[in-house]
């Protein structure tokens, strides 16, 4: 039996180091235009396939690609992607800088 403690899934460790939470998070800035879309989706696969999620990539596309779209007609201003490795597998995050103009 192991004894070491696990931690948010880091053994040995209270809390991840820098190294390991930069690493578990990725974000990126697009600008409010129709390539941003397809620009999103492949930076959150890129993401996933780094970390070994394949199997989620499909549904995290089209995913991406929906509140990316969403965003880009909606706010009609820069947003950002926010992709984080969970141990269930990933949370994806849009950010948009226009909450005054909610659909």
């Amino acid at each position: 039996m192991n004894d070491s403690p696990v931690t948010n899934g880091h053994p040995d460790s209270a809390h991840p180091s820098a190294d390991e939470l930069a690493e578990s998070v990725r974000t990126m800035s697009l600008p409010a235009e129709p390539a941003s879309s397809k620009t999103a989706r492949r930076f959150v696969v890129a993401a996933l396939d780094d970390w070994g999620q394949a199997a989620i990539c499909d549904d995290a596309a089209v995913c991406t690609a929906e509140l990316a779209t969403n965003a880009i007609l909606h706010s009609r201003d820069r947003f950002t992607v926010a992709i984080r490795r969970s141990s269930r597998g990933a949370r994806i995050d849009l950010l948009d800088h226009r909450p005054d103009r909610l659909p």
